[in-house]
């Protein structure tokens, strides 16, 4: 009598997602080339044989609807968890039970480049081996990892166990660290893969603006070879090009219990601002999101600067500090209004303006961290951050002040900006209309080479490094205009920007190339063109900030719970 054949174990892979990541929002929807990253994982699943199914797990909140939606668009199940958002554990073991799977591999919803036929090899190993409940690919010998991150392969009863077993947050909201922990209770089948999926490491998952700027980057470069968008092709590529890993090897890798602040940034922009003060802190944002892992949420009330945050990836509601907001657009209704409960850190960037008396009461007891400005308001700061040196001393508590040459903030194309030729007399950033008109006709009448930005234009950066004079109110650009050996001459709005620029040119030992008329300009063109100056060296002071922020502010965090619980793949 011959036995029956035993049933075959059934895999289905759970992606998991939600739209709201606090470093990258939406990034599932984020373009890597000429589709989204969700798009991309789901290609990828649909290239293995092993699956038998493709479910997106989410969490029941109203902003993970699109998910929804995108499941039933394009022929996968969605798994709609109605539990706490952040019991991942629970969701996905949940899930498991839900879909009857024998087998469960787990994709993060940030990795594009998560590979079919990798997932098949890591199945099959794990059915031939009935009693291990999970599968680990320990690095090799020589200290080359596998590229599986991303994907975890488990038994259905190490999930449920797992989950039993997770007792704290940080457990919970995590991919079954206990799983890792318990080595005698989920017994791990170790597995090598072939060659070609090994490397030295390297982070393939989107958390931050800098890993998508990654992706994109070998995504290009790829289709300009002719090859596509795959594991095996990505891993090719960066062995013949390792110089690529420096897109986002800054990029902090947040560790299981490791501390993070959620940090509110309101900055003042518009018309009547400028946007140097945006520029500068979006830069900063981005750098405490991807060197620090601490989420931040902008707060701004002006449709450009709102739009500019956006297009990097931040997280942007709508408010102002100390004034009333302007009226939300119905172009960004999407945004909400700010709520200051429930961050732990403000950061501000205003235009110095007085504020009124009561005007940190809404914020709550936040610390508070102010930049660029002495004002008396500022008294109630926790730490003032004033990069450069043109300020005037402060009377108030010097601990509390950080200011010199070394916290200059230069945003990162600038100091990435190749050297280029000179080609441009004059590049002009003046918001005045009335000022942008007397320089056109300026600049036809001497026949200077001029360029006219405007805010937030993305050919500044260019611009300025081509220019040999730049011309603006004193602000942010005149140490950029020096990184990219441009002469800053400034053309003050106030009594005050003049007396900052003075000694800003006394302390750096230029002379004083300050106009208070349009006439002066035509001399200070000439003499500048027969007698060019020799310019300072100005450094990225961007690493001290950053720095500083985490010595100031970060409570300390034990080094056993830095550690990473689950094995390194």
């Amino acid at each position: 009598m011959t036995s029956e054949p035993s049933r075959r174990e059934t895999a289905v892979a759970f992606i998991v997602a939600r739209l709201n990541s606090s470093r990258l929002e939406a990034k599932q929807f984020r373009a890597i080339g000429d589709r989204s990253l969700l798009d991309w994982i789901i290609e990828h699943l649909r290239a293995s044989r092993e699956l038998s199914r493709i479910v997106l797990t989410t969490a029941a909140e109203p902003d993970n609807l699109p998910l929804r939606d995108y499941a039933a668009e394009h022929g996968i199940d969605c798994f709609w968890y109605e539990g706490d958002p952040n019991h991942v554990t629970h969701r996905l073991s949940s899930a498991a039970q839900a879909y009857r799977a024998d087998i469960c591999v787990l994709i993060s919803g940030d990795c594009p480049l998560v590979d079919g036929p990798l997932v098949d090899l890591m199945i099959a190993a794990l059915r031939e081996t009935p009693r291990a409940q999970a599968v680990a690919v320990p690095p090799r010998a020589d200290g080359a990892v596998a590229y599986t991150e991303g994907i975890g392969v488990f038994r259905r009863r190490a999930w449920v166990e797992g989950d039993e077993l997770a007792d704290r947050p940080e457990l919970k909201e995590n991919h079954f660290p206990t799983v890792w922990q318990h080595p005698e209770r989920f017994p791990v089948l170790s597995l090598s893969l072939p060659e070609f999926y090994y490397g030295p490491h390297h982070r393939i998952s989107v958390d931050t603006p800098a890993d998508l700027d990654f992706m994109n980057s070998l995504y290009r470069l790829l289709v300009d070879q002719g090859l596509k968008f795959t594991l095996p092709n990505v891993l090719d590529l960066l062995r013949r090009q390792p110089e690529l890993c420096e897109i986002n090897r800054h990029v902090h890798q947040r560790r299981i219990g490791e501390t993070h602040l959620q940090v509110f940034y309101a900055v003042d922009c518009g018309p009547e601002y400028g946007y140097g003060h945006l520029m500068r802190s979006r830069e900063l944002g981005r750098r405490i999101v991807e060197q620090l892992s601490w989420p931040v949420t902008f707060v701004v009330d002006d449709p450009r600067g709102a739009e500019l945050l956006l297009e990097q990836g931040g997280r942007v509601v709508w408010g102002a500090v100390g004034r009333e907001p302007r009226p939300l657009p119905a172009s960004l209704s999407q945004l909400h209004s700010v709520h200051w409960a429930g961050h732990d850190l403000l950061l501000l960037d205003l235009y110095p303006r007085p504020l009124p008396e009561n005007w940190r009461t809404p914020l709550g007891t936040m610390p508070l961290v102010v930049l660029d400005c002495l004002l008396p308001w500022t008294d109630a700061a926790d730490l003032i951050l004033v990069p450069g040196i043109a300020s005037a001393e402060s009377s108030g508590d010097s601990s509390r002040i950080l200011s010199g040459l070394e916290y200059t903030l230069l945003r990162r194309e600038v100091v990435e900006q190749p050297a280029t030729e000179k080609t441009l007399d004059l590049l002009a950033y003046l918001p005045e209309a009335n000022k942008r008109s007397i320089l056109l006709k300026l600049a036809e009448a001497y026949g200077w080479n001029l360029r006219v930005a405007d805010g937030g234009s993305s050919h500044f950066v260019n611009d300025l490094a081509r220019a040999r004079v730049f011309l603006g109110n004193f602000g942010v650009s005149v140490y950029e205009a020096l990184h990219l050996g441009a002469v800053p001459v400034v053309w003050p709005i106030s009594e005050r920007h003049a007396a900052e620029a003075r000694r800003f040119y006394s302390r750096l030992g230029l002379p004083e190339l300050l106009i208070d008329g349009v006439g002066e300009l035509p001399e200070v063109m000439r003499r500048l063109k027969h007698q060019p100056l020799s310019l300072p060296r100005v450094s990225d002071g961007t690493p001290a900030v950053l720095s500083a922020l985490r010595r100031r502010f970060l409570s300390s965090v034990e080094t056993s719970e830095n550690r990473e619980v689950s094995p390194r793949s």
